[in-house]
């Protein structure tokens, strides 16, 4: 492993370093993780193609994998968020939602990725399921989308089932209650309830026995726990990069352009909500602001004496997309007038301040990789050290373009939409824009 990792935290040293891998592919061999306590379920799935694949081509086909869990994931929460009434600024805040780091993660071999997306699917879905009354086998269909989202979401981290009961919560805050409770006398509701609790039963009986892997002893001597509640909880904006873009080995933070685009889009969102977003929506976000703020510090203390100062910001990801999903449907639910002209200029700007950044951050992600951070665009030009599958050149054009486009159509979306939110199914609206194209 060494051979693979002779650049991990140093980004001053480029992917180049690395040599071929040598000895047995088939031998088995034995070590130690921290994420051994986590669901084997994640690494079952994305591990697949190792049964007939090895070296390098497996590891891309396994990154392949969890990108492709993450799409759908993320497929079904903006599928789930377009069923609601108002949508509008829930697709906004969706787009926010994806930040570089999100991206970053979902290409990775990392449940981080798909705990993320999973679990803005699972927030998108219950609440649509708990708002908008149906049967048959659309009811069916939501059912199977909560089971699917809730596995897979606990199937990523064990911190995950606590993410499962917050999502609850606000789902059901967000909830129309007399719905819920005429769903709870129907066999699908039932269905999904015990199909879930099964997967909550086999996650939980993994994590009352762990494997012995994952024993870890911290050398450290610095294991008080009200002091790591403390230093987390002062230091909270200081994990705020790794919302937007800490990239290699945690030793590459965000160009500051993103990290400047994506807070000023979090804290715009904020403010609109408590400005004009419902009340019972405030009171959802107010309640996500707290778990985004506390778990952190709570959950450092807990493990400072076994583990050390371990936490990053990612870790909170599926919170944020959380978070933004729930500030988007409360404004939604406040203000169903249409975009007036200045409006939509500052989304239209934003948006693509948003596409910048993604593909600004791609670039910088891929140049520490390339040529290493003290690297440049003539160096990656002329002299790259390590290429990835089709070129850095390649990559970057291509996520511009989709980047760009899905851009323009959330925008298209938007706009076209609004005289439909009340007169015409948004279906219409959604076809419109496509035959633009």
């Amino acid at each position: 492993m060494e051979a693979l990792t002779c650049y991990a935290f140093h980004p001053e040293v480029s992917a180049g370093c690395m040599r071929p891998v040598t000895g047995d592919p088939n031998a088995i061999v034995s070590t130690g993780t921290s994420a051994a306590v986590n669901s084997p379920a994640y690494y079952a799935i994305v591990g697949l193609p190792t049964l007939v694949m090895h070296g390098t081509p497996a590891l891309y086909a396994m990154r392949g994998v969890s990108a492709v869990l993450c799409a759908a994931a993320l497929a079904i929460m903006i599928m789930m968020l377009m069923q609601l009434q108002r949508w509008r600024w829930a697709l906004v805040a969706t787009t926010v939602g994806v930040t570089p780091m999100v991206l970053f993660l979902c290409g990775a071999i990392n449940p981080n990725g798909l705990e993320i997306a999973s679990a803005g699917a699972l927030l998108a879905t219950l609440t649509v399921t708990f708002r908008l009354p149906t049967s048959g086998w659309i009811l069916w269909e939501r059912a199977a989308l909560v089971v699917l989202s809730s596995g897979l979401l606990v199937s990523t981290r064990n911190i995950a089932l606590l993410w499962v009961v917050v999502i609850i919560a606000a789902s059901l805050l967000l909830a129309d209650m007399s719905l819920v409770r005429r769903l709870l006398r129907k066999p699908a509701a039932w269905v999904a309830l015990a199909v879930s609790a099964a997967i909550l039963g086999l996650t939980l009986a993994w994590y009352a026995h762990p494997p012995q892997l994952a024993t870890q002893v911290y050398a450290g001597t610095n294991t008080n726990p009200a002091v790591a509640f403390v230093n987390m909880l002062i230091n909270t904006f200081d994990y705020s990069n790794g919302y937007v873009g800490l990239f290699g080995w945690v030793d590459t933070p965000s160009p500051l352009f993103s990290t400047i685009a994506w807070s000023a889009a979090i804290v715009a969102l904020l403010v609109a909500v408590f400005i004009w977003g419902s009340r019972r929506g405030r009171l959802v976000v107010l309640g996500l602001s707290v778990v985004l703020v506390l778990v952190p510090p709570i959950v450092q203390a807990l493990v400072i004496s076994q583990m050390g100062y371990i936490w990053q910001g990612r870790y909170m990801l599926a919170m944020l997309v959380c978070l933004l999903v729930a500030c988007g449907i409360a404004i939604d639910d406040a203000r169903g007038d249409a975009l007036v002209l200045p409006l939509r200029r500052v989304l239209a700007v934003g948006l693509t301040l948003l596409v910048v950044g993604q593909v600004f951050s791609f670039w910088w992600a891929l140049r520490r990789y390339v040529v290493s951070v003290n690297g440049g665009i003539r160096d990656m030009l002329v002299a790259p050290q390590w290429q990835p599958p089709l070129g850095w050149i390649t990559l970057t054009a291509l996520l511009a373009i989709v980047t760009a486009l899905g851009a323009w159509l959330v925008f298209r979306v938007i706009v076209r939409a609004e005289p439909a939110l009340v007169t015409a199914p948004k279906n219409d609206a959604i076809a419109a824009s496509l035959a633009d194209l």
